[in-house]
């Protein structure tokens, strides 16, 4: 495809997209509203809010302003303002680990789908084929190669050759 319009490109031809990746376009595209029946099945509380600043100009928390963060956004995207426009930039930050097809689907988001953000990752840990499946063995030296074991022929033994009794 010349001009690909969803994320799950970056699986090439499967139609995956993680649903990590998911939850950070509908983060961006408005309030969790609406998408408050996916996040009911989800671990954990989730909370809306900004980094701002208070009355006084310090630094503070506050409840998210999607008016003021789509504002922004046209702006970057070229829909009002100066040209060339900071986007705003949201912090997806994975605990436990994150794939690189998942970073890969992230900048797609930001580049190609005009999220009108740019997305900073970070993460604990980077998962790859071989990490994933690290984690999933107990012990790993039952899995080591026997020493000086060279398996030829007639070296493996054979059903014939071994007896289990009879049922």
């Amino acid at each position: 495809d010349a001009n690909p319009a969803d994320i799950a490109y970056a699986y090439s031809h499967s139609g995956y997209a993680p649903c990590s990746v998911r939850l950070a376009q509908a983060a961006v595209k408005g309030p969790w509203k609406a998408v408050e029946e996916s996040l009911k099945s989800l671990p954990g509380a989730h909370f809306e809010y900004t980094q701002g600043h208070d009355a006084n100009g310090a630094p503070a928390v506050l409840p998210a302003n999607y008016a003021a963060f789509e504002a922004k956004k046209r702006r970057a995207l070229g829909g009002g303002g100066a040209p060339g426009a900071r986007r705003p930039v949201v912090l997806a930050f994975f605990i436990g680990g994150v794939t690189f097809a998942e970073i890969s689907c992230m900048r797609f988001l930001s580049d190609k789908m005009n999220a009108g953000v740019d997305f900073v990752v970070g993460t604990t840990n980077f998962i790859s084929a071989t990490s994933l499946i690290d984690t999933l063995i107990d012990n790993k030296d039952n899995f080591a190669p026997l020493a000086g074991a060279e398996f030829g022929a007639g070296s493996v033994p054979s059903a014939a050759s071994t007896s289990h009794g009879s049922l």
